[in-house]
């Protein structure tokens, strides 16, 4: 546990220090000055990160309302088998996460020089990549299923097994959809339209998978437990296909 939080607390401090590369160098174009604090920028600041901050605190709201759910439906093995889901994504939202704020900068210079056919571009080329890494995933997990859950299950146990089993493979299934919500979620911050960016964040975030989690939990399970996350996400990208 201690390691866990140090590397938590080290890497943002890496992360940093790798940045002020750049800022140092002679190639460095912006300069920092100490200026008075606008109440303005900084709402509209908080506007278009909204989002951003819903995907954090998100993962912790859904985390303890699954394994609330969990307990109730069978203790905590279930638990346990969520635990083993809920480490392989953060890969998977890391890798999604990547794109997504990746193509912010390209988005947000495109948009400053009113190039639209521009921005459209970039999101196109970052749902196709986001959409063949999401297949990756899937035939990764599907084809090492039980080498994945071993890591996590070193006590050998059967009943983890069979939960996680199906658990990985229908929470990354998820994942077509969650890249689209994701990529499209990031490219409406990025375009200054944050009311789009914050529905779908809440919705995919918060509202529609803790819903979707006990509804299904009530039809199907355990297994609806695990269906609440691909069908949020489809229910997401359904409602907001307009936006």
């Amino acid at each position: 546990m201690k390691g866990a939080a140090l590397a938590t607390g080290t890497a943002p401090i890496i992360s940093m220090l790798v940045c002020m590369i750049h800022f140092l160098s002679k190639n460095n174009t912006i300069q920092f000055q100490l200026i008075l604090p606008s109440f303005k920028h900084l709402i509209h600041a908080c506007q278009l990160g909204i989002s951003y901050f819903i995907n954090q605190i998100a993962s912790g709201i859904t985390t303890t309302a699954f394994n609330y759910i969990l307990l109730s439906l069978d203790g905590n093995i279930a638990v346990a088998a969520y635990g083993v889901i809920a480490n392989y994504a953060l890969v998977g939202n890391s890798l999604f996460n990547g794109i997504s704020q990746g193509q912010q900068p390209l988005l947000s210079e495109l948009y400053g020089q009113s190039n639209i056919d521009g921005t459209k571009k970039v999101l196109k080329h970052a749902l196709l990549i986001g959409f063949v890494i999401a297949v990756i995933l899937i035939l990764i997990v599907i084809l090492f299923t039980n080498p994945l859950i071993a890591f996590f299950n070193s006590e050998g146990s059967q009943v983890l097994e069979v939960y996680a089993y199906s658990s990985l493979i229908i929470n990354f299934i998820g994942y077509i959809f969650a890249s689209v919500n994701m990529i499209r979620a990031s490219y409406f911050s990025a375009v200054n339209q944050p009311r789009k960016s914050f529905i779908i964040s809440i919705s995919r975030g918060i509202i529609a998978i803790i819903v979707l989690a006990f509804i299904l939990s009530k039809l199907f399970g355990i297994t609806g437990v695990w269906l609440a996350f691909p069908v949020a996400e489809l229910f997401t990208l359904l409602i907001t296909m307009k936006e």
